[in-house]
């Protein structure tokens, strides 16, 4: 998925379990994401699986989570997730 922000490109990844090895990325996911970064000029952030299933049913928690990886808002403040 491409999308803009700000005027930057932004590509938003979700990784499943065969993405990883344990919990770090694979040599080939990782030479992926520079060769976008570096060639298309995009900013590759990447939403892990357990990441993703952590947050459960709630659309607000998921944007809210999907809003701080863009780095439109602190995760940090505790009124941020339900």
């Amino acid at each position: 998925v491409e999308i803009g922000v700000d005027k930057i490109r932004v590509g938003i990844e979700v990784d499943g379990a065969s993405c990883f090895a344990g919990r770090s990325p694979k040599g080939g996911i990782i030479l992926k994401r520079r060769q976008i970064a570096h060639l298309e000029g995009i900013r590759v952030v990447s939403v892990p699986y357990w990441e993703w299933r952590r947050l459960g049913k709630y659309r607000y928690n998921k944007q809210a989570y999907l809003r701080a990886l863009l780095g439109l808002i602190d995760l940090d403040k505790e009124d941020e997730l339900v």
